[in-house]
This record gives structure tokens, C-alpha cells and sequence, in this order.
């Protein structure tokens, strides 16, 4: 199915004016390309987060800060003024993403990750929030410990507080308020950005290991991370059934991966 940047706009109308005095869950997005399809993706976060009282948290490079200024959001999506640009293998990402919390003056339960090339595929409700948020994550990447290596200090400061190597997809990072705020203390008390010298990808390998350290699980992740493979041949109906959101979703309006999973909810606004 394809569709225009004119129409996403026009659909996203109906969201304008929704605005919360606390909030059931935030999603924070880091975004630095292609604002069509970042429109399509706040209209589908929105959509499929209709039944509670869903906000959203974007961090921009200068580009997309600039792009944004343009246009007009919904009340319930919210833009960090302090903006920088995002890469992976550095600590950028996770710091967006601290950022962003740190930034929230509005009330919220739970806190979300997500990256702008996601989607959400199936309905979110509080049950479903609150069900998953019981449960934990076994689901590990390469924990990349030549990267740990590589950062001596960061190696010793691990060493030295027990806390052990582990990774994790960041992309649907589901945590409440009060475990994320405690995640958050600990890498700014500890002034952990100040240990990172070379490449690590710290949005995996560091907040896993900090999870891991704190609380002795990693928190669910609702995002299934998976291949362009995936979405060919409506495979992507496939992703578990306690999952929500898939990734990765290309970054191209009319994109094949796009289009495909467009109908299966465009056509309901």
C-alpha cells in the first residue's frame, strides 16, 4: 500500500489535540532522518497505543530538530530542545535516550525505547504492559566483549563492581518509571560516559550489564529485531506473540518492508 507524506499528515490530524496530565507509557525515538516516515511512525505508535494514554519523547540531530520546527505534532509528542547527532557504535545513542527521560517533566508509569526504524504491528493495552512487565528477557546478543576490552577504564569499573558483561537490544526496552530512574542514577553517579574511549554499542552491552547489575534480569523487550526477510511474503505475522513492534523497517517511505505492513493497519484510521 502506498501513500504520501500529505496523507500521513491529514491522518494524524485527529491526534492533535490529545493531551495528558500523566501518561500510562512514553516512547522515546531517536530520529535524524526522513521525517515522512517519522510522521508515519508517531501515526502508528498512536494508532496502536489508541487504549491507553500513550505520550512520546523525540531526540533529534540538527537536521530533523530543524525539519520539525515546520510542522505541527500532537500535544502528546514531546521534543528534546537538546539536540545532538546520534551513531551507533558510541555511547550517543543510550545518552539520547537518558536525555529524553531526564528531560520529561510530565507524569508517566512506564518508559519505552525504540528506534525510528520500528513499527508497531499489534495493539497495546495496560494488561498487556502490565503482564510483560512481570515477565523478564532471555533474549541475548554477542555480548562483544573485544569491545569491553577496548575500554579499559570501563573494563576495570566492571571488574571492580562485579558487574558482569551481558547485552541486549535496546529497541523496545520496556521499563516502569522507577526501575528506569535507578538505571539512570547509576550511569550518571558513576559518570560512566567519561569510561567510554573507543567503539561500543553501550545502548546494548552497558544497559543490559547495568540492568543485569541492579535488578539481576534484563526487562522485557516487546520490539523483534529481525532481517528484511522477514517482512517478504507476510512472514512478519510470524514475530512472537508477546512482541508488538518489529524491526528493522526501512527508512523510505514507499519501501517494500513499508508497504507491507501498512495494510495492515492504515486503512483502520
Amino acid at each position: 500500500m502506498l501513500t504520501s507524506f500529505d496523507d500521513i499528515k491529514t491522518k494524524l490530524e485527529k491526534y492533535q489535540n490529545i493531551q495528558y496530565c500523566d501518561y500510562d507509557i512514553i516512547y522515546s525515538l531517536t530520529v535524524h532522518e526522513a521525517i515522512d516516515c517519522l510522521f508515519e511512525l508517531i501515526l502508528n505508535i498512536l494508532f496502536f497505543n489508541k487504549s491507553i494514554k500513550c505520550g512520546i519523547i523525540l531526540h533529534c540531530n540538527e537536521f530533523m530538530y530543524n525539519e520539525l520546527k515546520k510542522h505541527k505534532l500532537p500535544q502528546c509528542v514531546f521534543v528534546n530542545p537538546h539536540y545532538y547527532p546520534k551513531q551507533r557504535h558510541t555511547y550517543s545513542i543510550l545518552k539520547a535516550h537518558l536525555d529524553n527521560f531526564n528531560y520529561l517533566s510530565a507524569q508517566f508509569e512506564y518508559f519505552c525505547l525504540l528506534a525510528s526504524n520500528c513499527m508497531f504491528l499489534k495493539e497495546v493495552t495496560m494488561d498487556y504492559i502490565k503482564n510483560i512487565n512481570n515477565s523478564t528477557t532471555s533474549i541475548f546478543c554477542d555480548t562483544k566483549q573485544q569491545m569491553i576490552d577496548n575500554n579499559p577504564l570501563l573494563k576495570q569499573f566492571m571488574i571492580n563492581n562485579e558487574i558482569a558483561n551481558n547485552a541486549n537490544w535496546h529497541e523496545g526496552a520496556l521499563f516502569s518509571r522507577d526501575n528506569f530512574k535507578q538505571i539512570y542514577d547509576y550511569i550518571n553517579d558513576n559518570n560512566i560516559e567519561k569510561l567510554i574511549v573507543t567503539n561500543i554499542t553501550a545502548e546494548e552491552i552497558i544497559l543490559a550489564s547495568i540492568e543485569i547489575k541492579l535488578f539481576n534480569y534484563c526487562h522485557p523487550r516487546i520490539c523483534y529485531v529481525g532481517t528484511c526477510s522477514l517482512y517478504s511474503n507476510k512472514k512478519h505475522r510470524l514475530i512472537p506473540k508477546n512482541m508488538v513492534i518489529y524491526k528493522k523497517v526501512h527508512r523510505q517511505l514507499n519501501h517494500r518492508s513499508r508497504t507491507s505492513f501498512r495494510e495492515l493497519w492504515y486503512n483502520q484510521l
